[in-house]
C-alpha cells in the first residue's frame, strides 16, 4: 500500500504512513471525538498527577527547611505542603490541556 502524501510503501496492514503519518484507511488521523475525549482525560490524569507529586515534593523540601527556619508552626507547614501539590496538579493538567 502506498501513501497518497509521500509515496512510500507501507505494509499492507498499515493504518498510517510510517514516514509522514498519514492515514492509509482515509479515517481521520486524529482518531473519533469519544478517543481524543478518552486521552484528555488520561492526559489530565497523568499530567496532574505527576506534577502533583512534584508539588509535593517541593512543599515538603520548602516545609521542612525553610519554615523550619523560620520557626512556622506544624499545621502551617502541612498547608504549605498541600497547597504546593495543589498547585503542581493544577499546573499538571493545564499542561495537558494545553496540548489540545
Amino acid at each position: 500500500m502506498y501513501c497518497k502524501l509521500c509515496g512510500l510503501e507501507n505494509l499492507e496492514t498499515s493504518r498510517r504512513c510510517i514516514k509522514c503519518g498519514e492515514s492509509l484507511t482515509g479515517d481521520p488521523v486524529g482518531g473519533t471525538e469519544s478517543f481524543r475525549q478518552k486521552s484528555q482525560f488520561v492526559d489530565d490524569a497523568i499530567y496532574g498527577g505527576i506534577c502533583g507529586l512534584i508539588g509535593l515534593v517541593v512543599g515538603a523540601v520548602v516545609a521542612g527547611t525553610v519554615l523550619a527556619e523560620l520557626h512556622v508552626e506544624r499545621q502551617y507547614m502541612s498547608l504549605c505542603v498541600l497547597a504546593c501539590a495543589g498547585v503542581g496538579t493544577a499546573i499538571g493538567r493545564y499542561i495537558a490541556r494545553k496540548r489540545y
